[in-house]
């Protein structure tokens, strides 16, 4: 189904054909939006005060779809839906990324929300023994002091979008960070709502530490993350195959734990979701095609993961996670048919499965981006695993108003998902109002890329492809050359 089949002409266009405004189903949204912000200012009504915790970056453990979540929260703030408080990025460049995600958030009006940097995310008592050396590999290419594989720990982008350099995030961490945030909506009788869209180590630890956990289990109203948890004999846990919850399993486990003995309300958007709601192509290319370096950044990496991970599935010795294949690649991420697919399948898997890319040089993987531009990039869509998580922060009366999610059937344990739910069950149940949710992340994303176009600004009439050159984008300064390395306070230690 097209992502924009209720447009008048059937087209599945975010922009009207100047690249100027938003088609009209999708500004319809917005406007519902706004008119429900509106009605619940006049009753004064606040908005509610959010903390999310990312891990976007460039890094190659970032991905999208947190970016694009970023924009949907900027625009729900530019909107009076929420008041975004602060942010936590994680991971094993947390700092680099503090800086990427600082400048992105500045672009789309949002210059002054405080960005701290969390933990690395790495479990290094995982007891699935097969997903422990998969995490290691991969760390340690992460981490890696080697020049001439730079490439592989930083995706092929051209647009750079911080606004800082590395060294200019100051270490006010996260937890002095969510302590003073707590103590201001305390002293305001307000309460915060959590969005979680990285791994939970980071976030644990706020409940690990005894100041920090009566403030969370005193002014946090709900948990929203993407994952997968399920019910078992009257406790919640960590569905294993969920991406989020590779990275500190154990972490994982121990929040939603702490979650149910709180009797904190938390909603789970899972992988099933995402899928279901997966958005057709020209969604990022026409966000870059109006000139703002945003919406490029984010096509530019789009393109970078999806080039990544499709290589990835060429060999399952490269796999992070072992049950993501070619064939479910194509699938679920693509708009070919089956023959179309066995075609790109044959191609692929006969020139480049058996490349070895750990030894591989940039020239050689960039001949390999150069066919999947050529044979892939157009077709790929985009899977919005985060951005399903920022929609779902909104209260009830916006997403009634939407219709963005069906009457909950509590089939799994009814007591506790009187509180605690997952969205997207399994691949047969989403969960959600597939069509209105990925309508409102696209309306979302689109309102909040024209409402914050550099003045003077034209939209870019020329073809936006997928820019996979190889080449990371030119770093002006030793300083930040060197911010790609793995610094004292940046490494990897459990790991090594």
């Amino acid at each position: 189904m097209s992502t924009g089949s209720t447009n008048p002409n059937g087209s599945n266009r975010i922009l009207t054909d100047d690249g100027k405004a938003l088609q009209p189903n999708y500004q319809s949204i917005i406007d519902k939006l706004r008119n429900v912000s509106q009605k619940r200012s006049a009753k004064g009504i606040s908005p509610d005060w959010v903390i999310w915790h990312t891990d976007a970056g460039d890094d190659k453990m970032s991905d999208h779809d947190d970016l694009v979540a970023g924009m949907n929260i900027a625009s729900l703030a530019t909107l009076g839906i929420v008041d975004l408080k602060g942010i936590t990025t994680t991971g094993l460049h947390r700092k680099h990324n503090a800086s990427i995600v600082k400048g992105f958030m500045k672009s789309f009006g949002l210059p002054d929300v405080p960005v701290w940097y969390g933990t690395e995310e790495f479990d290094p008592n995982d007891h699935d023994k097969d997903r422990l050396e998969r995490t290691r590999k991969r760390a340690d290419t992460m981490t890696s002091k080697d020049p001439n594989t730079k490439w592989q720990r930083f995706h092929q982008i051209d647009t750079d979008i911080r606004s800082t350099k590395k060294s200019d995030i100051k270490p006010n961490d996260y937890i002095t960070g969510f302590s003073q945030i707590c103590d201001e909506a305390k002293g305001e009788e307000r309460k915060i709502k959590m969005a979680i869209t990285t791994g939970h180590q980071t976030v644990n630890s706020l409940l690990s530490n005894p100041e920090t956990a009566t403030k969370f289990t005193g002014q946090v109203e709900k948990v929203v993350f993407q994952g997968g948890m399920h019910f078992d004999n009257g406790k919640i846990l960590p569905a294993e195959d969920a991406r989020n919850n590779f990275y500190n399993i154990s972490a994982c486990r121990e929040f939603l734990g702490k979650l149910q003995a709180s009797n904190i309300p938390t909603d789970c958007y899972t992988k099933n979701a995402a899928t279901a709601c997966a958005i057709e192509p020209p969604f990022l290319s026409e966000l870059a095609r109006t000139g703002h370096p945003g919406g490029r950044f984010v096509h530019e990496l789009a393109s970078s993961v999806d080039a990544t991970q499709f290589f990835d599935t060429l060999n399952e010795d490269r796999l992070f996670s072992k049950n993501f294949t070619t064939d479910l690649f194509l699938k679920f991420k693509t708009t070919l048919d089956p023959e179309e697919a066995a075609e790109k399948k044959n191609f692929f898997v006969n020139k480049w499965g058996h490349q070895d890319k750990s030894t591989m040089t940039k020239e050689e993987y960039t001949h390999y981006l150069s066919d999947y531009n050529e044979h892939l990039g157009d077709s790929v869509k985009a899977v919005p695993y985060d951005p399903e998580v920022i929609v779902g922060l909104m209260d009830e009366e916006y997403l009634n108003e939407l219709g963005i999610l069906p009457e909950y059937n509590k089939d799994q344990d009814p007591e506790l998902e009187d509180k605690f739910k997952v969205y997207g069950k399994s691949r047969t149940d989403c969960g959600v109002n597939t069509r209105n949710m990925k309508d409102t992340i696209i309306a979302l994303a689109g309102h909040i890329t024209l409402a914050t176009k550099p003045e003077g600004s034209e939209p870019i009439t020329t073809g936006i492809r997928r820019r996979l050159t190889g080449e990371q984008a030119t770093r002006d300064s030793q300083e930040d050359l060197t911010s790609y390395g793995s610094d004292e306070d940046d490494c990897f230690s459990c790991c090594t």
